[in-house]
């Protein structure tokens, strides 16, 4: 997970988005269980200037890849969290 950031030609920040990677495991490894990969990226939110109010954050899953757990014997899958 990081920040996208989007600049223009001259080099100037234009917007910054958070984006990460959700795993979804489907269970326990076996015959017909799958490894979903989403792109997570926050397309909008709101900041609260009040002691009382909350801070609020929409994200937008985009699915990136299915893969039976058969197929992923050897690769290495690491993260933070």
């Amino acid at each position: 997970q990081g920040m996208w950031q989007t600049y223009d030609i001259l080099g100037d920040k234009q917007d910054e988005r958070f984006a990460g990677v959700e795993l979804d495991t489907n269970g326990h490894p076996g015959e017909g269980e799958v490894l979903s990969l989403s792109n997570v990226i926050q397309v909008g939110s709101v900041r609260s200037d009040c002691p009382t109010c909350f801070d609020s954050e929409d994200f937008k899953r985009l699915p990136a890849a299915s893969l039976p757990w058969p197929s992923i014997a050897r690769h290495l899958v690491l993260g933070n969290g």
